[in-house]
Order: C-alpha cells, then structure tokens, then sequence
C-alpha cells in the first residue's frame, strides 16, 4: 500500500479519462488546423508565384505559433 500511486486511480475515473481525451483531441486538431493553414498559405502564394509565409523559423514552420500569439 505505501507505494501505490494516486494518479492511476485518477485516470481510471471515467470523467477524468474523458477530459484527458478532449483536451488531447483538442489539442491535436488545434496544431493540424495551424499546419493545414500554413500549407494551404505555401500552396496559394506558389499559384501566386510568391514566397508565402516564411518570415518565422525555418521554412516558415513557426508562422502558424507566431500568428496564434497575435492574436
């Protein structure tokens, strides 16, 4: 008993394994609507014949961070 863990008995209740899984689905839908923004910026300032969004980080990867934060 003295070396159980309090954090397994915490996710094995049901409310907290589902707020886990929304915050992770969040999370994860969060960055790959970030990435999905930044290639679809790549793709239409290549049909534009411009550079696009490559002011942050190398290849511009950063650019979707650096928006969030302006906002």
């Amino acid at each position: 008993m003295l070396l159980s863990a309090p954090s397994v008995d915490a996710i094995s209740n049901p409310f907290v394994s589902a707020l886990i899984g929304v915050i992770a689905i969040t999370l994860v839908m969060t960055v790959a609507v970030m990435y999905a923004t930044w290639y679809e910026r790549k793709i239409v300032a290549r049909m534009q014949q411009r550079l696009g969004p490559t002011s942050v980080g190398p290849f511009g990867l950063l650019q979707p961070i650096a928006d969030t934060v302006k906002l």
